[in-house]
């Protein structure tokens, strides 16, 4: 019951601080090659969420 609350928890800061850090870097590279800033934070903020997607998946591999 401990590893699924480890893993709860792990989802619960991981998902959105990738998100956080995806929009941040999408603003830099809109900005950087002069793209639309609406379309750099939404993959941007797409990015950071697969990101933590593979992060959650690892740690899960790794408890197991």
């Amino acid at each position: 019951m401990d590893n699924s609350k480890n893993a709860n928890n792990l989802m619960t800061i991981v998902m959105p601080l990738c998100m956080v850090l995806g929009c941040i870097i999408g603003i830099i590279l809109g900005i950087v090659f002069q793209l639309n800033i609406l379309l750099s934070i939404t993959i941007g903020i797409i990015l950071g969420f697969a990101s933590g997607i593979i992060a959650y998946v690892i740690y899960s591999i790794k408890e197991k």
